[in-house]
């Protein structure tokens, strides 16, 4: 199974861990599939940021995918 979802975020830096259910097994980054693995970090800036994390378990992969926020725009009249 694939899993993803997406999340909108303020500016800031947010970390985030995808574990097996009914453990505290990691799976991603620097982890090896196992307890205590690192967390995958997110950085934000400039507005709200579109934010869309993966994660296949069965290959140990977790993806991060941030993308920021349109510029705002402005109207000449």
């Amino acid at each position: 199974s694939y899993f993803t979802t997406t999340v909108n975020l303020p500016d800031g830096s947010y970390q985030w861990k995808a574990v097996r259910t009914g453990s505290w097994d990691s799976i991603g980054p620097g982890s090896s599939n196992s307890v205590n693995g690192d967390n995958a970090v997110i950085n934000t800036g400039g507005g709200f940021n579109t934010v869309i994390l993966d994660v296949d378990p069965a290959r140990g992969v977790v993806r991060t995918t941030v993308i920021p926020a349109p510029a705002a725009a402005s109207v000449l009249g």
